[in-house]
């Protein structure tokens, strides 16, 4: 029995011109109200099944006509590279897209499964790829489905866990040691990586900063976005020595030059120019592991030294989450025999913290 407002299937009748016999069409139709649509079924069974689908696709407020293409991989990644544009994020997805293109290519996003995920992290690592560089990989497979999802292209996303075992980077910079390699590091590169240093910031934040965002009257440089896409502001007026940076940076501009730290023909300067300068001059001061994102980390580790309060330190360096902060707040053997070698002995001989007074005798005793 046909539930009402459901539709009808029938096979349409034809003729050719010149001929008065009728024909009955080998492809079975819908008619659902005024609509009428081939199915692209030639069994009643198929056309049935064909007919609920578009019936659950009105149902969820989707389009009605004919059959969606299924949904690719390749849609998958359209989808991820269009919302990268959009949001204006830095970085490349190239890399990681490359690896999983290969493995998914053609694939229906309907059967990337949990267990097909795993599978692929799997064969990765045996191809000898890190922990940290499968798990970038898996986060942006898990963006991309997501994406679907709230396109409402796919009805579920599978579960994507990322590997443990990540090597996070822990390494920092002695002052001596920067100033070392900065020696080597030609006259245009120093200026860039002093900021770095003195602010604790992302490369791409430092070379991407603009005249019109430090306000010398306020002493202070805005930051409209940044990688966490949220606003930031660092107050240099009591900072001696990023104030006189910025001065003689001020000095050196430029006219119609719009970048505090510009390149040739006026352009900002090159992330990879700068990074191939660094890696020349760190192997001449015999630092060959030293990275320039570690004098983000040697900042934050200062910063802790210092006593700032964790809400002004990671409102300078623009870290959003305190987890991913208290990786960068790294602790050295340094470190703690500065802290233990600061300790001093009661009259009882236990150990005091240099800020606390031992408390006096009471009577009683």
């Amino acid at each position: 029995m046909r539930l009402r407002g459901t539709g009808c299937l029938f096979l349409p009748r034809y003729r050719k011109r010149g001929q008065t016999e009728y024909k009955a069409s080998s492809i079975w139709w819908w008619k659902c109200g005024s609509a009428r649509m081939p199915t692209g079924c030639r069994n009643r069974q198929d056309a049935e099944a064909w007919a609920l689908e578009r019936l659950v696709e009105m149902g969820r407020g989707g389009l009605v006509g004919q059959r969606l293409r299924p949904l690719r991989y390749e849609d998958l990644e359209r989808m991820l590279i269009d919302r990268h544009t959009l949001e204006q994020r830095r970085g490349h997805l190239g890399s990681s897209l490359r690896h999983l293109r290969r493995a998914f290519a053609g694939w229906d996003a309907k059967a990337i499964t949990t267990d097909w995920i795993t599978r692929y992290a799997g064969k990765r690592r045996q191809a000898g790829a890190a922990v940290a560089t499968v798990n970038v990989e898996l986060a942006r497979l898990r963006r991309m489905l997501r994406l679907a999802h709230d396109a409402g292209r796919l009805d579920r996303v599978p579960k994507v866990t990322p590997l443990p075992g990540a090597n996070v980077r822990r390494g920092f910079l002695e002052e001596g040691d920067f100033r070392a390699i900065l020696e080597h590091v030609p006259e245009k590169y120093r200026p860039p990586l002093r900021f770095l240093r003195l602010t604790g910031w992302r490369l791409m934040e430092a070379l991407g900063l603009e005249w019109r965002r430090v306000d010398f009257d306020a002493q202070e440089i805005r930051l409209d976005s940044s990688k966490t896409g949220e606003p930031r502001v660092l107050a240099f007026g009591g900072y001696a020595p990023l104030s006189e940076l910025l001065e003689a940076r001020r000095a050196a501009r430029r006219e119609l030059c719009p970048w505090v730290f510009p390149g040739r023909a006026g352009r900002a300067l090159d992330k990879n120019t700068v990074q191939r300068a660094w890696k020349k001059a760190r192997e001449q001061a015999g630092h060959p592991a030293a990275l320039i994102h570690d004098l983000r980390r040697t900042f934050v580790r200062e910063m802790e030294r210092a006593g700032f309060p964790r809400s002004v330190a990671m409102s300078i360096t623009g870290h959003q989450s305190e987890d991913i902060y208290r990786r960068y707040a790294v602790v050295s053997g340094k470190d703690q025999e500065m802290w233990l070698g600061s300790l001093r002995e009661s009259g009882s001989g236990r150990a005091m913290l240099p800020f606390r007074q031992p408390e006096a005798a009471s009577a009683d005793e």
